[in-house]
C-alpha cells in the first residue's frame, strides 16, 4: 500500500526519483535546448539542488528531530526554476512557483488539504519566513551556486553568510554541539560533488535516468561523499 504521510521520507524517495526523471526533468532539458545550453540552470543544477535539500531535510528530521514535509521540499527543489525563460538573475520565481502549484495539483500521490499546493509553490522564493522547509529549498540552492559557471571563485569564494544552515541564524541546527563541523562539512562536500559531477554531465546528458545516473555516482564513490552518499 503506497504511503500517504508526506513526513515519511523512506518510502517516497523512490516514487519521487520516477516523477523526477519522467515529468520534472524534462521541463529542463527543454530549457537546455532554448535559452540554457550549458546547463546553467538545467538538469543538473535541479538535480543537485534536490540532492543537498534531501540531505537537508534527512539532517533536520532525524537530528533536529523537526517534522519535514519531504515531498513539499522535493517537489519545491525540483520546479524553484521551471518557470526561467533566460539565464542570469531570476525574473520567473512567480512563475516557477506556480508551476509548482499546477504540478501538485495534477500529480501528487498524496491527499491535498485546502492550500497544499499553494504552499509547496510557495516555498520557492527567496524571501524566508519561519519555516524551515523554506529555509532547505532556498539553502539548497546557495550550496547549488558555489558551480564554477558562477564566477565565484568556487568554494573559495562561497559567501557563507547567505547559508542558513547550521548557521547563526538557525536557532535548532546550530544548537548540536557538532553543528559548526557539520556545516562546514556540507560545504566542502557539496563543492566536491559540484565539481566533479560538472566534469562528467555530458557523459549522461541522453540518458533518461539522468538522476539515478548521479545517485550511482554517489553510491561508487562513498568515502569521498559520506554525507550526501547516505541518500542512495
Amino acid at each position: 500500500m503506497m504511503d500517504t504521510n508526506p513526513v515519511n521520507f523512506a518510502t517516497g524517495w523512490p516514487a519521487f526519483i520516477t516523477d523526477l526523471q519522467e515529468k520534472i526533468l524534462p521541463i529542463y532539458e527543454e530549457h537546455e535546448k532554448t535559452f540554457d545550453p550549458f546547463g546553467v540552470h538545467g538538469r543538473i543544477h535541479i538535480c543537485r539542488s534536490v540532492i543537498f535539500a534531501e540531505w537537508m531535510a534527512r539532517f533536520y528530521n532525524a537530528r533536529a528531530s523537526i517534522d519535514i514535509d519531504f515531498y513539499a521540499v522535493r517537489v519545491a527543489s525540483a520546479m524553484h526554476d521551471s518557470g526561467r525563460r533566460a539565464n542570469g538573475v531570476d525574473l520567473w520565481e512567480s512563475e516557477s512557483a506556480s508551476k509548482c502549484v499546477r504540478y501538485v495539483e495534477n500529480h501528487s500521490p498524496y491527499p491535498q488539504n485546502a492550500g497544499y499546493p499553494d504552499y509547496v509553490g510557495g516555498l520557492i522564493g527567496k524571501q524566508p519566513e519561519n519555516d524551515t522547509c523554506k529555509w532547505i529549498v532556498r539553502d539548497a540552492d546557495v550550496l547549488e551556486i558555489m558551480r564554477p559557471c558562477c564566477g565565484r571563485g568556487g568554494v573559495d569564494g562561497f559567501r557563507r553568510k547567505f547559508l542558513y544552515f547550521a548557521g547563526e541564524r538557525d536557532p535548532v541546527a546550530a544548537a548540536l554541539p557538532d553543528a559548526e563541523v557539520i556545516r562546514e562539512e556540507l560545504i566542502q562536500e557539496a563543492w566536491r560533488w559540484i565539481s566533479e559531477t560538472e566534469r562528467i554531465k555530458l557523459s549522461f546528458s541522453n540518458s533518461a535516468t539522468f538522476f539515478e545516473c548521479l545517485l550511482d555516482k554517489l553510491g561508487q564513490e562513498k568515502p569521498r561523499y559520506p554525507m550526501l552518499s547516505s541518500l542512495v
